[in-house]
């Protein structure tokens, strides 16, 4: 009798807990994995290092600014495949008070000949303000130009321990804007029968050869704006803030650690019209990044980083009457999210304080895409992408807490998902699965932030990879 007394017990609490989505019987794991592209500045800050070393791939350092040899060393030995070095695609700086590359000195010595713009104007470096620096926009219809720059690009590369490159301004559309008129003047002056966009095909063309010699991957940002002559060539592309951004409006804060000083704002839609914020303008965009990739991306192609910037949750402090700078937990999990609705990657930097960008969910191993598409539900207001490992939604609604049931083929009949944000285990009963979104209220510009969400499945077993990373905490923060 006892024996069916604790049955019974033991089944009403078992039904209890998994109708509210909270499984406490037992710790479970779900499957992890090394993350795919972090991008950080020169430094030697072992916390950023160390957080940036458990990604394939990491951008950091360039061309006029050499990342140390120990730095490339240790993040090679973490097991980082890629080490991007930085360079700038159109065009070289010249430093007229100080020494100067090689190559960039014979540049500068045949400007007549091998850039557009061999007497000015420097639209860039007078924008910027650099007043100690020229640049001088190349011309890639000039074959001894591109080799002598493949050559110097490759030195550099692997003379510095790097095995990848990352082209800023990698479509070459800046020549359309209007700034560049003269300069887009000069070179159809030059090559009345040529287009400035297709040349930039030359330089690309030429450097896929040069770097499948040397097994050196390549890395655009913006490609995908002159897709048919870039992406054929690249191993990857990327897009800036059309995720996520941030912008200085004049605000200043008392913020615990630096004093009073002007704070950035995120923009949750930051593609979308002022005024008129939709997460259908992400979409848009997301929707036509990948037809471009499937359009024009070559066999070397292999992915795309939506790179998305964000400030602090700013918290204020009422014992101490100041602000608290929080990890952007929302941003970085709606970046996360969008980018995995399309099935591409994101990283998500805090220029304010580079170390709120720690977050464990970009280890989290949804294995391979399942559909051919997300799936968008305009009545409940989400958007929801299925993985063999688990699944991402984001809501975009007005609702700050709010119940979503999930029918679906693509989710397991029986078994329990982890929510990597709330740190809840949900109960998938006969291919359903309700969750349960919390949301909040920006305390800086008073509009709903919008949530991405990541789910993964139970794993009892976990094998990381390297080794060194079985130690610490592994719960997402």
């Amino acid at each position: 009798m006892n024996k069916c007394v604790l049955a019974v017990v033991f089944l009403f609490c078992f039904c209890f807990f998994a109708n509210e989505r909270r499984i406490l019987f037992f710790p479970k794991h779900y499957p992890q994995k090394r993350g795919d592209f972090a991008s950080t500045f020169n430094t030697s800050d072992y916390s950023i290092l160390d957080f940036v070393s458990r990604f394939n791939m990491v951008e950091i350092g360039g061309v006029g600014d050499i990342a140390p040899e120990n730095t490339i060393a240790f993040l090679r030995k973490r097991g980082v495949k890629t080490v991007f070095c930085y360079d700038w695609m159109p065009a070289v700086y010249y430093y007229p008070d100080e020494e100067n590359y090689p190559f960039v000195n014979w540049v500068y010595e045949n400007r007549y000949t091998v850039s557009l713009n061999p007497e000015g104007p420097f639209p860039h470096t007078e924008s910027e303000g650099y007043d100690f620096a020229r640049e001088y926009y190349l011309d890639f219809l000039n074959q001894t130009l591109i080799e002598k720059r493949l050559n110097f690009l490759a030195g550099i590369v692997l003379d510095n321990g790097y095995n990848g490159l990352f082209f800023d301004w990698g479509s070459g559309v800046f020549i359309l804007e209007p700034e560049y008129e003269a300069i887009r003047r000069y070179f159809t002056q030059k090559h009345p029968d040529q287009c400035y966009l297709d040349s930039v095909k030359n330089f690309y063309s030429a450097l896929r050869e040069r770097c499948n010699q040397l097994s050196i991957e390549v890395f655009t940002n913006q490609g995908y704006r002159n897709a048919e002559n870039v992406l054929p060539y690249v191993n990857y592309d990327m897009a800036e803030s059309y995720i996520v951004g941030f912008d200085y409006y004049g605000r200043s804060l008392n913020v615990e650690g630096y004093g009073v000083v002007e704070i950035p704002e995120t923009q949750y839609f930051p593609v979308s019209e002022e005024g008129n914020e939709s997460f259908y303008d992400t979409l848009y965009y997301l929707d036509l990044i990948n037809s471009l990739i499937k359009q024009f991306g070559g066999r070397y192609f292999k992915g795309f980083v939506f790179m998305d910037y964000a400030a602090p949750e700013f918290v204020f402090n009422e014992k101490r009457g100041n602000y608290i700078a929080e990890k952007p937990r929302n941003a970085i999990f709606l970046s996360f999210a969008s980018a995995k609705l399309i099935n591409q990657t994101s990283f998500l930097e805090v220029s304010f304080d580079p170390h709120l960008e720690f977050s464990n969910v970009y280890f989290v191993n949804l294995g391979g895409a399942l559909g051919d598409n997300y799936q968008l539900n305009q009545q409940e207001h989400y958007a929801i992408r299925f993985y063999q490992n688990g699944f991402v939604m984001v809501y975009f609604g007005n609702s700050l807490k709010k119940d979503i049931l999930i029918p679906s083929d693509f989710l397991p009949q029986y078994g329990f998902v982890y929510d990597v944000f709330s740190d809840r285990w949900l109960y998938i009963n006969n291919h359903k699965v309700k969750v349960r979104i919390k949301t909040k209220i920006d305390s800086l510009t008073g509009k709903i932030i919008p949530a991405g969400r990541v789910f993964v499945y139970e794993k009892r077993e976990i094998a990381l990879e390297p080794k060194e990373e079985k130690k610490g905490n592994y719960n997402i923060n």
